[in-house]
């Protein structure tokens, strides 16, 4: 014969199985806020000061990308593109308008994706301040005026800092809690999720 749970049993039962999921819910809570702790002082270690070196480009990696990139610029089409010896995009070779350089290999030897991704955002940033400068608040115009030279070739390397820094925080820290989560055994618990998952309130 099936037993069945008094009512007063019942509902002591959802009331145990109820604290121990708000006692989770705020363990999880508290890891999060820690979590989220972390990455803000990690941005704050990674973005103060990004101009250490005073525009003087001490790197040498660094101010060897730079250099490439500041020597990119829009192809005149996409046959020129991909034309090694007038192309303007290629980091192998040194484009026309460089003088006696114009054709000369420059033996580029770093990755295509943060060259061009930093000639992207730094040019995007330029033409955005060049065209919402204008209209912008008093107080928001400085930064604006800035956001102007950040295609210049001094300022090449403080939007390489910036975006390598995000990188650092979007997708180092980041994966590395999503894979200790993994790792325990309860992905469902991660901190990148928005709310709490009923597997990891149930575990």
């Amino acid at each position: 014969m099936r037993s069945e749970l008094s009512p007063v049993t019942s509902s002591v039962a959802v009331d145990a199985k109820r604290k121990t999921q708000d006692a989770k819910r705020a363990t999880l809570y508290v890891f999060r806020l820690a979590f989220f702790a972390l990455l803000v002082a990690a941005a704050a270690l990674r973005f103060t000061n990004l101009n250490w070196d005073q525009f003087q480009h001490v790197h040498p990696d660094e101010r060897f990308i730079v250099w490439v990139a500041d020597s990119i610029s829009q192809p005149a089409s996409l046959r020129a593109a991909f034309d090694p010896a007038v192309s303007t995009i290629d980091p192998f070779r040194w484009p026309p308008g460089a003088g006696d350089l114009a054709g000369q290999s420059r033996g580029y030897a770093y990755g295509h994706f943060p060259l061009y991704l930093l000639v992207l955002v730094s040019h995007a940033a330029a033409a955005l301040g060049q065209f919402a400068g204008p209209g912008l608040p008093a107080a928001l115009r400085p930064a604006a005026e800035f956001a102007t030279h950040l295609a210049a070739y001094d300022y090449l390397a403080l939007v390489g800092r910036a975006l390598s820094g995000l990188c650092d925080l979007g997708c180092s820290v980041s994966f590395i809690s999503w894979a200790g989560a993994r790792t325990a055994g309860r992905p469902a618990c991660s901190p990148l999720l928005p709310t709490p998952s009923p597997s990891c309130l149930s575990s």
